[in-house]
């Protein structure tokens, strides 16, 4: 094969790769009995590894943020405590997905009154 045309099929590899794994967001809610806010939100913080994470906002209530350059992964999480325990609603996406889906997670919080 000539020289140019193992790269163009090798930048075809990657294009098809960046789209394959372009194509995921997720929306992961997680609830628990206990009544100690705090203690639930420190430990998935921790679970998530996002100790060090900006202040976002999402609707009427703040959000934590974090991207991890290595994998192109976005996390976004909502806390918050209800009558019947503690809940963390999260989202994740890659690059591209998380930015393009983002608006259906801040509808499903709208529509689901969070």
């Amino acid at each position: 094969m000539y020289p140019w045309f193992e790269c163009q099929e090798e930048q075809q590899k990657r294009k098809d790769f960046a789209i394959s794994i372009n194509t995921c967001s997720a929306i992961g809610i997680i609830n628990s009995a206990t009544k100690d806010f705090a203690e639930f939100q420190d430990y998935w913080l921790e679970q998530f590894s996002l100790q060090q994470a900006k202040a976002k906002q999402v609707r009427d209530s703040p959000s934590i943020y974090t991207y991890n350059e290595d994998i192109l992964l976005h996390q976004e999480l909502l806390f918050k405590a209800g009558e019947s325990g503690s809940f963390l609603i999260a989202y994740l996406g890659v690059d591209g997905t998380y930015q393009h889906n983002r608006q259906h997670f801040v509808d499903f919080l709208s529509k689901n009154g969070l």
